[in-house]
């Protein structure tokens, strides 16, 4: 497991008028069975560019500005 973030990212959520700070560590998981909590609204895998065309978040926004997939 990484010890150091691959990613920072910073960001302004205007709802509650706070900005954010956010590191992103890189993973990997031991299987892909994910058990959505109440806050999920919907689990999937796409493509940075798909991510780019949805409704998301302003900090995952800003995530997919810095976000370099190898």
């Amino acid at each position: 497991m990484d010890t150091k973030p691959s990613y920072f990212v910073t960001s302004y959520n205007p709802e509650k008028d706070v900005r954010l700070g956010q590191p992103f560590y890189e993973t990997i998981l031991k299987d892909l069975n994910i058990t959505p909590s109440d806050e999920c609204q919907e689990v999937r895998f796409v493509t940075k560019e798909e991510a780019e065309k949805l409704n998301i978040r302003p900090n995952v926004a800003a995530f997919l500005k810095q976000f370099k997939p190898a």
